[in-house]
């Protein structure tokens, strides 16, 4: 199923290493970071305390920090992680808080025990264990879900999670009437000869560790046109975007434009395309631009700079 997305300017700082596009024929080979899972999420755990209710499972990946947090302070004597020994940090104990960090990656296969103590008496078993898409940043455990606190938690996420609706029902209703939405389609579907866009002179080409493709710059009816197709390499994971930022390389200032993803979630050995479509501007014209592309979770995997709109 196709993902259509609409992305304006930047959302906030990313932390990671940067990989340019060279122009083809001259790419890049870089080394890849070790393998990731492609969600990093914050999520709230309620527990019900009923007699036979399952252990929950929390998500963790090597060298990424899940931080568990709780309405009641943390007993240090009474937490302990089982059959751990050098394959995890040493808990790190907050107040309410413990934030777990694994040395190494976790076969699948493997499950280790978590006993969180509070304040008041309760003892909080927990399994941990890795998944092969995500992971969990930060985990807001709610052992009585009748709390004030887990209530009110729960009202914050059902008034976000209409606003998100809200949000992507307006999105859609703002393609249905949009051009470069349409353009933007057309170029994922593989179907350059129903526009009048041409091709640029210049073109790039990806070489990462576990991802090749190119990027094509494209010009006419007064738009802008940026289609990249990549190929997954990667044997184990899936490969999905979270975020596509355009900005001026010297002020960095945001450029607005309109986005059509063909997948979602590019599977090993499969091969997508991301078209972006902008109006062309005569003061853009001799301006450079940096585009960048953010895995879901988080990494920054893709930059071409100096992009000549």
């Amino acid at each position: 199923m196709d993902e259509h997305r609409e992305v304006y300017g930047r959302l906030g700082p990313v932390v990671t290493r940067r990989v340019f596009l060279l122009p083809l024929f001259a790419g890049l080979a870089a080394g890849g970071a070790p393998p990731a899972p492609r969600r990093l999420r914050q999520r709230s755990l309620y527990l019900s305390g009923e007699p036979g209710e399952e252990v929950p499972d929390i998500l963790v990946w090597a060298r990424t920090v899940t931080t568990l947090r709780f309405e009641a302070p943390v007993d240090a004597r009474r937490t302990k992680l089982e059959g751990a020994e050098a394959r995890f940090e040493p808990l790190l104990i907050g107040d309410r808080s413990i934030s777990l960090y694994p040395l190494h990656e976790l076969a699948p296969e493997d499950r280790f025990r978590l006993t969180v103590g509070l304040a008041g008496g309760e003892l909080l078993p927990f399994t941990l264990r890795s998944d092969r898409e995500r992971v969990d940043g930060q985990v807001d455990v709610f052992p009585d879900p009748a709390s004030c606190e887990a209530l009110r938690q729960h009202w914050r996420e059902i008034q976000e999670e209409r606003q998100r609706q809200h949000a992507d029902l307006q999105r859609r209703v703002k393609e249905e009437l949009s051009v470069e939405h349409a353009l933007a389609t057309l170029l994922v579907m593989g179907a350059e000869r129903l526009t009048r866009l041409q091709e640029g002179s210049r073109k790039w080409s990806i070489r990462e560790t576990g991802l090749t493709g190119t990027v094509v710059a494209m010009q006419g009816m007064g738009k802008v046109a940026v289609l990249l197709t990549v190929t997954n390499h990667d044997p184990r994971f899936s490969w999905s975007v979270s975020e596509i930022r355009l900005t001026h390389s010297v002020t960095q200032k945001p450029k607005g434009f309109s986005l059509r993803v063909q997948r979602a979630s590019l599977p090993p050995g499969d091969t997508g395309r991301i078209a972006l479509v902008t109006d062309a501007s005569p003061k853009d014209a001799a301006q450079p631009y940096l585009l960048e592309i953010f895995r879901e979770d988080g990494v920054r995997h893709i930059a071409v700079d100096k992009l000549m709109l």
